[in-house]
């Protein structure tokens, strides 16, 4: 399943608020309490950082439903916010 197909389906969430020294296999191993994690990215920068930042792709809905209960929870030490992922915006001109 790519990930537009995923988003598509409300098997994306988008986590902001990440501690920056939580790791992937840690963030992995706390969502995979949800349900399956088919795919977890950490938003990282050029020096391979993180950024807070996560889009992570679960197998089944309850795990999505399981995952939006974090939101608004401190995580690590910091307040998380989980939403579903959404579609990425095509352009950004402000054109309808």
């Amino acid at each position: 399943r790519s990930t537009a197909q995923a988003t598509a389906e409300g098997l994306r969430v988008f986590v902001a608020g990440i501690p920056w020294k939580i790791t992937e296999d840690i963030l992995r191993k706390d969502f995979e309490e949800c349900g399956v994690v088919e795919d977890l990215f950490l938003l990282k920068d050029s020096e391979g950082w993180s950024k807070g930042k996560a889009f992570i792709t679960f197998q089944e809905q309850s795990a999505v439903e399981a995952a939006l209960k974090y939101d608004n929870t401190e995580y690590g030490g910091r307040k998380i916010f989980v939403q579903i992922a959404e579609e990425k915006k095509k352009g950004s001109s402000g054109e309808k």
